[in-house]
């Protein structure tokens, strides 16, 4: 097997972050995107058309399965030299929730406004809350790496790989 990278690819870290802004805009100007799905739901509207929501959604899918095959073919950065197996096993359980989340999120999405699955929508909704926790829990570890143990995991993701 290959060796691991010492960090990210420049499109590996571009990835990252514009799935991350495209997340953010998602969740601020969801409000049209909720209100025409709550019409539908109430009989007073059609599922379809143009959204600017489920475009970026569609977008969001698109760069996340991008990342994926990068992930694949570059592999990732071993582990911080700092953390314990317990914080390696969490990471990896978060960083694969963080993948499954953001490729369930825009399928349900377009089960719902696609073909008018009802169901779909609030499952869509539910994984949104799950996604954004799972950011939280994220981030943090990120902020704990770079101030707590000092271990220069968040630069990994801000410094491309030579």
């Amino acid at each position: 097997m290959a060796k691991a990278p010492d960090g990210y690819s420049r499109a590996q870290i571009t990835l990252h972050w514009a799935v991350l802004v495209l997340i953010i805009f998602q969740q601020m100007g969801s409000g049209p995107m909720e209100q025409a799905w709550q019409d539908y739901v109430r009989g007073q509207g059609e599922v379809g058309g143009f959204q600017p929501h489920a475009m970026v959604g569609i977008v969001v899918l698109i760069l996340v399965i991008w990342r994926l095959i990068l992930r694949l073919r570059r592999g990732v950065p071993e582990p911080a030299a700092s953390d314990s197996k317990y914080l390696d096993h969490a990471s990896r359980i978060i960083h694969g929730l963080i993948y499954i989340l953001l490729i369930l999120i825009p399928v349900s999405g377009v089960s719902a406004w696609v073909f008018g699955v009802k169901a779909a929508g609030g499952v869509h909704g539910n994984l949104f809350g799950i996604l954004f926790l799972t950011i939280m829990v994220h981030t943090f570890a990120a902020i704990y790496h770079h101030y707590i143990l000092r271990d220069k995991l968040l630069r990994r993701m801000m410094v491309p790989d030579k």
